[in-house]
Order: structure tokens, then sequence, then C-alpha cells
């Protein structure tokens, strides 16, 4: 069901009196009195006895488009003539919210046609959505021939039907018109009866005789294929064609998109008709067909055989998942270089083909594996459309959301990376092979958490773990100190600040295990305090001298400070704490 509401008018005469037809009231805020009167003289189908009569038609505001739906019918009371008073119910309801349902002639019908009207606000109600089985199970030779007919452009009167009641003939506009895109109702008219002399607007519609210029439709014969114009002989071969109409009316039900019959390509909606059946027969090939038929449509620029072939793999992805399936199309998709030739398509479907294959081939959780094979494919380059897709699939391991991230825009990266704490993002980037966009993405990535002093801990702590990544600064500026000195000085600011105090440099570098490389140990002495800076130095020197040999008593007698009124002085730092464990500053020997 949709919920509907209407803006509504009533035309008719005063009773007893001999005055023209005129709105007699109307809901206010849409249209003005003087307005409903024009749409509703606009869209007139002239007079018939035989009421009630229902007429469709459209009109807008200037900023969207409204369906409208007159309900002419007999009045109980009496002009000042003594004869019976019709009036006209008109009711107004925006096109877009018919569409959402999608909403038939027939249920508009049902919803509005039976309601009595309110003082002055609009009409409120439930319209039942369009029911498109049971549609296409009504829509027999009449209606398409009728269908195929309205795509001339030109009128198409339905002749010899006068027997058959109103429900009935508004059964048959949906038939009619549910074989055409949905789209096609924002502007067309339809009337469940006409007058032929009253030269009316109406392009569809119900009468004795048809107008001239009008395409005639018998009631109850058929008009020969090879007799209908060009365009509607192709369409109703298209329709008769139609292996299952259902599916078909489904398909124009939800192409909602607003526009003209005369603007429309008949050639383009009679394709999409066999497309249909392409798509259908396609659902039967294995999915390393289908990606082979991908491939071959881009190569030969097919985008019609393309469209269809993505259809058919998207259904196969909805169905069971076969052990073996993604390993025959990942060889597939390097074979044939997949992901560089869609390259080449436009952008909408080249991220159909990325969304409706890599969950085929690589499985719906995107693992490390299959990241770099998918970079591999892409010959080591992902470009926007692709990037967008991966990331749009769920990611089996931080180091994929680590590696994917530079390939994305600031706003797309942001949350995959701020959904990694440190200790992750250290271990993502430690991940083999090295990634070298990925360590830069994790440096940049600490050194923003590292502007809040409260996030240091955590920070700190993670590198400390993995001996603030010297191996890997190493690997990402080999021979090349300086820049290795800039990459320490940016980790050890996101970890513990601008400056290293003296308390900070015993815990985090004096006092633990491992080898420290030279430059980690310039980018620590450029950070320190003075006081730590020169404890620090202090360590190094008594490992130089350590290394030469010398002996503890003249280290002792070396590196002790004269002695002075304060006090004691500071003892001599331990060997077993040395700063050649510590700085990695052991002699290389040749």
């Amino acid at each position: 069901m949709a919920s509907i509401t209407a803006a509504w008018a009533l035309r008719g005469k005063r009773p007893g009196t001999g005055d023209e037809d005129a709105v007699l009231a109307h809901s206010r805020g849409l249209f003005t009195r003087d307005e409903f009167a024009t749409i509703i003289a606009r869209y007139a189908p002239g007079f018939t006895p035989d009421l009630p009569q229902v007429t469709m038609s459209w009109v807008s505001d200037g900023s969207a488009l409204y369906t409208g739906m007159a309900v002419q019918e007999w009045s109980p009371h009496r002009d000042a003539f003594g004869r019976n008073i019709p009036v006209t119910r008109y009711f107004c309801v925006p096109f877009a919210r018919l569409a959402e349902g999608p909403v038939g002639y027939a249920g508009l019908y049902e919803a509005l046609g039976g309601r009595a009207l309110p003082a002055d606000g609009p009409v409120e109600a439930e319209a039942p959505a369009l029911d498109a089985h049971a549609t296409a199970e009504a829509a027999g030779a009449k209606a398409m021939e009728a269908a195929a007919l309205l795509l001339t452009d030109e009128p198409v009167c339905v002749v010899g039907a006068e027997a058959e009641p109103l429900e009935a003939r508004l059964r048959f506009l949906d038939a009619v018109t549910c074989l055409l895109p949905y789209g096609f109702r924002s502007r067309l008219t339809a009337s469940t009866w006409t007058d032929a002399a009253s030269h009316h607007r109406i392009t569809l519609s119900f009468a004795r005789h048809a107008p001239a210029g009008a395409h005639a439709v018998s009631w109850s014969g058929e008009t020969p294929a090879d007799e209908l114009p060009p365009v509607a002989r192709r369409y109703m071969t298209a329709l008769t064609a139609c292996g299952d109409l259902a599916e078909a009316v489904e398909r124009f039900a939800r192409d909602t998109r607003p526009r003209t019959i005369k603007a429309a390509d008949p050639a383009g909606v009679a394709d999409s008709i066999g497309d249909l059946d392409a798509a259908r027969a396609a659902k039967r090939e294995s999915a390393a067909d289908l990606l082979r038929a991908c491939a071959d449509s881009i190569a030969q620029g097919d985008a019609r055989r393309l469209a269809r072939t993505l259809d058919a793999l998207a259904a196969v992805a909805r169905g069971p998942r076969p052990a073996d399936r993604g390993r025959d199309l990942r060889r597939i998709i390097a074979d044939r270089r997949v992901f560089v030739a869609a390259r080449a398509l436009d952008a909408a479907t080249e991220e159909q083909l990325y969304d409706v294959l890599l969950p085929l081939a690589y499985g719906p959780r995107l693992t490390l594996e299959g990241f770099e094979e998918i970079r591999g494919n892409a010959e080591h380059w992902l470009p926007p459309p692709l990037a967008a897709a991966m990331r749009r699939m769920s990611a089996a391991e931080p180091a994929v959301a680590l590696r994917l991230a530079p390939y994305l825009d600031r706003g797309e990266a942001a949350p995959l990376l701020s959904a990694l704490p440190p200790e992750a993002l250290v271990e993502a980037a430690l991940r083999e092979p090295l990634d070298p966009a990925s360590v830069y993405a994790m440096c940049g990535e600490l050194s923003a958490r590292g502007a809040d002093a409260a996030e240091r801990p955590r920070i700190g702590e993670a590198l400390r773990r993995r001996g603030h990544l010297a191996a890997v600064v190493h690997r990402l500026h080999p021979g090349d100190p300086e820049n290795q000195i800039r990459r320490f000085h940016t980790l050890l600011t996101a970890a513990y600040g601008p400056v290293l105090d003296r308390p900070t440099v015993e815990k985090e570098f004096l006092s633990q295990s491992g080898a420290p490389s030279a430059s980690l140990l310039a980018a620590v002495s450029g950070m320190c305090a003075p006081e730590a800076r020169q404890e620090l130095l202090e360590w190094v020197f008594a490992d130089l001298l350590r290394q030469a040999e010398i002996g503890e008593d003249t280290l002792k007698r070396g590196l002790s400070p004269a002695p002075t009124p304060d006090g004691p002085q500071r003892p001599l730092p331990p060997q077993d704490r040395g700063a050649t464990r510590l700085l990695g500053l052991r002699r290389r020997r040749s």
C-alpha cells in the first residue's frame, strides 16, 4: 500500500440553478479555483450519459509533476430545468508518490473514487500497489496492440467495449500502460470513455468511434501484425515473443523516470523486452562462461551485450557458491586482463562490473591475498571505481583496510583508518610484502592521532613492541639516513610528543632490549630535553669505550666527573645496560 495525499476540486452547477458548470469547492494550497477549472477543462473527455467515467491526466506546478484523476458521475440534484446534474470530482496526487508503489489507475480509483470530499483540506488515502503478475495475465493481444500503437505517439482509441463496466476498462488501461515504462504515465492521458466529436486531448481512451487521426483497437477483434505501423509492429512482435511477460511488467514498473512517449526511443523499449529473454538464457550459463562473455563484450565495445551478461552474473551471484568457482574466475580475470580493460567503460558500467565480479571471484570478505591479486591484475594501480568497490566489501583483516586507504579520497579512507586501534595499524604496516603506501598511511594516521596527548601512551606502546619500526623505516628509506631520521621523528612525536624528557628516554630507550639503529638514535637525540640528552650521550660514550675493551676501573675514572661539594656522583652506567646492546653501535667486523 502507498500512502497518498490528494488535492481536490469539485466541478458542477449549483442545484436548482441554470448556472454554467464551475468549480464549486476545492482544497487549499496547491492550485487556485481558477487553476483547477483550467486543468479540468483542459482534459475534459466530452459528455456521455453513461456515468461514472474516469479520466487520468497530468499537470505540473513548475517544480513537480502530478497525476490527475477526474471522476464524472451523476449527483442526486437537478438544475432549474429539472435535469440531472453531472459533477466531476478531480483529484491531484504527486507522481513521485505514486511511482513509489507503484500505483496503477485501478488502484488510484479504488483509493479515491468513493471518498467523500472534506471541507477544504487534502484527502488522505491508502492506495494498493500494482500487481505485476495479475496485470500481465490480463494483458492479452488487445492490450499489447494498444501499447505498441502508443509508441507511434498518436492517439489510440478502443472501440466496441460499450458493454464493459468501468472497472474492467480501468484494468485494461492499466494492462496497456504496464507494458510500457511506468515513467510514461507521468505525462500520459487516458480515459474510460471519450466523445469522439469533442476534440479532446486524451491519448488512450475508449469510445464508440475512433476520432480522425487516432489508431482504432477493436475490443472484439485483433489487427494483423503486418497491418500495424512499423514501430508498433516491432514492439508487438517483441511482446508476443517474450518468454516471461510478468518479468517484463516488473521491470517496466521499476522504470519510473518521468518522460514522454514522444521523447522515448521506441526501438530501445522494444530491445528491452528482448534483453530479458537474453538475460534469462544467460542465467543458464556458468559464471566462467558469462565472465568470458563480459570480456568479449568489453573488447568489442558491445554495451548492450555487456549489460545483459552482467545482469546474468548478478543472478548467478545470488545462487549457491561452488567451491572452485572463485579460482576459475580469478584465472579468467588475469588471463583476459578484465580489470585493465574495464577502465574503458563508462563510470556506471565499470562500477557495476566490479560490484558484481569481486564478490563472485574473491568472496564476500576481502583478504590480503585477494587484495594483492586484484592489485596485480589491475597492473598495480587501483582506479577509483575499483577501489570504491573493494571498500564496499568486508575487509578480512586490518592490513586490507590499510592498503586500500591510499587509493581512496580522504573522506572514504578516514572511516577505514579510524576504526583501527594503534596496535592494529602498526601490525598491519608490518605485513609482508611490505607496502610503502600503507606505511605512509599508517604514519599519517598515527601522527594525526598523536596531536591528542591522551592518545600517545597507546601509540607509544604499539611502537615499542615493534622496536619503533626501525626495520620497516630502514626498508622504506634504504641508504637514506636523513629520511630515516625524519620518519622516526614523525613516529616518536606521535608517541611521546615533540620533546623527550629524561624519564621517557630512560624508560623507552635506555631500558629496552634490542638494537635501535643510528638513525633512530639521532632522532631520539634531536628530540631530547637537555638533561635527557646528557644522559643519553653518557650511555653512548660508555659503550664506545667498552667496545675498545677499556677496563671498568679506567672507565670509572674517565667517565666520572670531578668531585663537587654537592654530594656523591652518579654511578657509571652498568655494563649489562650498556648502549652497545641498546643502541646497536657495536663495532662491525670485516
